[in-house]
């Protein structure tokens, strides 16, 4: 299965939430808590360049896992993107029996704002 692109926008300044939801060939949740599960999704300028921003991902709703997962950035961590500068972002899943997969890659674009936030 190849990973999909999915085009992220940020407002500089402003907290990401977003969720997505992983599903099998089946179309049935993928179980995503318990044993060594792990999520890992970052932006970076270039591949190989500096980590640039590292986001959250947790599955949700913790309590009752559906197949979904939770991507966070904090409005520190987004004031901190360059509105000139173009990023890209993946998203890796590593299962319980240890097999990684990238589920997600595509462009980041830095939204500017008008109004000066410090």
């Amino acid at each position: 299965m190849s990973a999909a692109r999915y085009n992220l926008e940020i407002d500089r300044g402003g907290a990401l939430d977003f969720s997505l939801r992983i599903l099998d060939a089946l179309d049935e949740p993928v179980a995503l808590s318990g044993g060594s599960t792990a999520f890992k999704a970052q932006i970076r300028a270039k591949h190989r360049k500096p980590l640039v921003a590292a986001l959250t991902v947790e599955p949700s709703p913790a309590e009752a896992p559906d197949g979904t997962v939770r991507f966070t950035l904090s409005s520190a961590q987004t004031l901190l993107l360059d509105p000139n500068q173009k990023y890209v972002w993946d998203f890796f899943w590593t299962d319980t029996a240890g097999t990684r997969r990238k589920i997600l890659f595509g462009d980041v674009t830095v939204v500017a704002n008008i109004t000066y936030l410090s």
